[in-house]
């Protein structure tokens, strides 16, 4: 089965967001530092906006917030993305016929 350009680019987009995050928690859990977990806040700013109701909501339970809420988020809005490009060059070719 063929994947679809768009589809490999979020993929790619959700694969590096995963990695990222598993990265920071083998940091955070290795660490002797004790504000190691503060790490977690730089990845709120980068699954906004969900991400601020659920920090509170969730209370310490960062890797599944921004593992896996976050990566799928990456994911759809690499897809909406997508989309919105494909809509806007649509609607300008429309526009030159």
């Amino acid at each position: 089965m063929k994947l679809k350009l768009n589809h490999l680019i979020a993929t790619i987009l959700a694969g590096l967001h995963l990695l990222g995050v598993l990265l920071t928690t083998f940091y955070v859990s290795n660490s002797a530092d004790g504000q190691a977990p503060l790490v977690w806040a730089y990845w709120m700013f980068l699954d906004m906006p969900w991400s601020l109701p659920l920090w509170q909501l969730m209370d310490g339970r960062f890797f599944l917030i921004h593992g896996v809420i976050g990566t799928a988020w990456w994911y759809a809005l690499a897809l909406l993305v997508w989309r919105l490009f494909a809509y806007a060059r649509a609607s300008v070719l429309a526009k030159r016929q």
